[in-house]
């Protein structure tokens, strides 16, 4: 139905809003001159016109009486009360749905394929705008308005935003003015990579050709107008020159190039970026541990740490000085034997050298020097650190500075390895002892785990065995799973001198969008995974998938690596939040600063060194390493390559590793109770769990 203009009604929007007296509408003052300026073209066509956001659905009313031609208003609201609205004028309609929704999609292009006028009025939270848009402005018809209101909103934290959020609304709506301009970027980027950023984090798309439709866009305070027109409108297009007289430039006709033609900018270091400024500072803050970005930019916070470093600097000096003073004391220098005497006493070594004369000179068979070494090396070790020429003079290399440790290790340089490991334990003899005996009994092999735990009565799955399943057929009922099927894998590994192409298990379960469920259609009382977890983008998501796949009450083994005794050592531990926020993006990938971080901080991977606390020193500062200076240039390479980057996401140890499944269960984001975990056994680099799925007590 269209309505017939009555020419007597003074009928401007301030006007209609002026009149109104049905349902509730509000709109801020400054709206209503922009929405005149910029809406008046349309108000003798059949428009079209869709408002996301109805609220009390008085707005519908003012767009049916201002726009008296229009062909059909239709509004849409996420409220279900919204469903019970009632309007007279048949060119209303309201849809209830969430308008980023595919059900809402289909009911909005239902009631009109195109749309001449759309509105964002909805729950302007950046990422619903940017969705939105990214959604509908397809369907926006050529000639048409895009409107987005109370933008404001946008510098708020409450809606995903802030003044320099790189992934705001406003920063969205900046980033398209450059877009509009791309013919003159005189680089190799798509138009896309000025929002690439933020599409990958809300996890949306828009075509190239629909951002190049985008002809103009319009700020007012709190609103945007993006206005849509054929590609062909939105280049500069020919130099228009007219006139005859030139009297600064004689000849400009043969000077100026008739099309404009993009300066190439590959020598501009501001245009080599893959990503804006704000994003690449997340980026490195990430990068640099920083987990609140505007730590790197707040002054106030610098300052502080500043005036506490000087502070700090001050009273160590104060503290050098009386150390020195009271070193050259004559006190201190009296009282010196004393306190020598008191150190060996404190350490034991009156009482080993006992030992040592009863053994050598009175042959006394009965004592066991080894064993007394074991009982006593935790209360001597301080002194043996401390006189390494002493130590060398009684025992030679046998306990001195870390040397290879052998193939099969005594119980004294285990104890040896594990005072290395776990300083904590020289400080009181009384309780280091039963506690080292405590490690060395929970601590297992390999063999020992999955041998005795992991072969079990019942239906197995391992995750990716390749050519040495842990769980072999037909000793054991248990089926394989793997990203690759068992052809891709002899041919991905076809070159690999480690890897025995005829042993490539048969791969029952072929799994690539990373979901269980959808491809794996059994339950499994147990699971078997090793090394595994750490490489997985998304922690959650794969403990969810394993979850997903096994029996109440069943059991998944594990096998992890100890980042303190493999090439993981520099690399500071995932913490819990480092696993939410990769469950939030729901990363796909290592993120680039997973990438970078294997590059420059990875250690040797012998663990027996580790053990012995010979950890070499990172990539990074090797002189050999092809990555100094160069963190920045190397983010970027890593943006232009088209393949999956296989590393280590997940830096783990066995105390890590507990806590973060028990805080992701008592979050319920998982149902996976930590029944037993065995650390790392010494001279080696993994640790083993056992987690069982806590739907029933078993």
């Amino acid at each position: 139905m269209r309505v017939s203009r009555d020419p007597n009604k003074t009928d401007s929007l301030e006007a209609v809003l002026a009149r109104h007296s049905s349902k509730l509408v509000h709109k801020w003052e400054g709206y209503v001159l922009h929405y005149e300026r910029n809406f008046s073209e349309f108000r003798d066509r059949p428009v079209r016109l869709l408002e996301i956001g109805v609220q009390n659905g008085g707005s519908a009313e003012v767009w049916a009486e201002y726009f008296l031609y229009a062909e059909v208003i239709v509004g849409v609201d996420i409220e279900p009360n919204c469903g019970s609205l009632v309007y007279d004028d048949p060119r209303i309609k309201i849809i209830v749905a969430d308008a980023t929704s595919p059900r809402s999609e289909a009911e909005i292009f239902t009631a009109s394929p195109e749309y001449d006028i759309i509105i964002d009025d909805g729950s302007h939270r950046s990422g619903d705008i940017i969705k939105t848009f990214c959604m509908l402005f397809s369907k926006l018809s050529h000639g048409g308005i895009y409107v987005i209101e109370d933008l404001h909103a946008g510098y708020w934290a409450d809606y995903d935003g802030g003044l320099f959020d790189p992934f705001s609304s406003i920063s969205f709506l900046k980033s398209l003015a450059d877009i509009i301009n791309y013919e003159h970027w005189g680089t190799d980027h798509s138009a896309r990579s000025a929002i690439a950023g933020t599409l990958n984090k809300y996890s949306i798309d828009i075509s190239t050709s629909d951002l190049e439709e985008i002809h103009s866009i319009e700020f007012c305070n709190s609103m945007c107008f993006i206005r849509k027109l054929e590609r062909d409108y939105n280049v500069l297009g020919k130099r228009v020159i007219v006139g005859t007289r030139a009297i600064v430039n004689a000849d400009p006709q043969n000077e100026l190039p008739v099309y404009s033609a993009p300066v190439d900018q590959s020598h501009n270091e501001y245009s080599q970026f893959q990503n804006s400024p704000s994003e690449a500072l997340l980026e490195i803050a990430s990068f640099l541990g920083i987990t609140d970005p505007a730590d790197l930019r707040s002054t106030r916070i610098a300052h502080a740490i500043y005036k506490e470093n000087r502070e700090l600097r001050r009273r160590s000096e104060r503290l050098d000085r009386t150390l020195a003073s009271m070193e050259d004391s004559f006190s201190w220098k009296v009282t010196t034997p004393t306190r020598i005497a008191k150190r060996l006493w404190d350490y034991g070594l009156v009482n080993l050298i006992s030992a040592v004369w009863r053994a050598l000179v009175q042959s006394d068979k009965n004592w066991d020097a080894n064993l007394y070494l074991k009982q006593h090396w935790i209360r001597l070790s301080p002194f043996w650190r401390k006189h390494p020429s002493l130590h060398s003079a009684l025992f030679g290399n046998q306990m001195g500075n870390p040397d290879p440790l052998p193939e099969k290790l005594s119980l004294l340089e285990m104890s040896r390895c594990l005072l290395v490991n776990h300083p904590e334990l020289c400080s009181d003899r009384d309780v280091a002892i039963p506690r080292i005996h405590d490690i060395l009994r929970e601590s297992t092999n390999r063999e020992a785990f999955f041998g005795q735990r992991a072969h079990r009565s019942g239906l197995g799955l391992e995750i990716g065995p390749l050519h040495s399943p842990i769980c072999k057929k037909p000793e054991c009922d248990i089926r394989y799973l793997d990203v690759f099927s068992t052809e891709e894998l002899k041919s991905n590994y076809k070159d690999d001198p480690n890897v025995d192409l005829d042993s490539v298990v048969d791969v029952d379960y072929v799994v690539r969008d990373g979901t269980y469920r959808g491809v794996v259609n059994e339950v499994f009382d147990y699971i078997v995974t090793s090394h595994n977890i750490e490489h997985v983008p998304c922690m959650v998501g794969f403990l969810q998938n394993l979850q997903s796949c096994l029996k109440p009450g069943g059991r998944i083994f594990m096998a992890l690596p100890d980042k303190r005794y493999c090439f993981d050592h520099f690399k500071t531990e995932s913490s819990i939040f480092d696993v939410l926020d990769a469950y939030d993006r729901r990363a796909t990938a290592p993120s680039a600063r997973d990438i970078v971080r294997h590059r420059c901080f990875k250690a040797h991977n012998e663990s027996k060194r580790h053990w012995t606390g010979d950890h070499g020193v990172p990539n990074f500062r090797r002189k050999q390493s092809s990555h100094q200076g160069k963190l920045v240039e190397y983010l970027h390479d890593l943006r232009s390559l088209d393949h999956y980057v296989d590393t280590h996401v997940w830096i783990l140890t066995p105390g890590s590793f507990t806590e973060i499944i028990e805080l992701l269960n008592r979050d319920h984001l998982i149902r996976l109770e930590l029944t037993a975990i065995h650390p790392t056994a010494v001279g080696s680099q993994e640790f083993y769990a056992v987690m069982k799925s806590n739907d029933f007590e078993a």
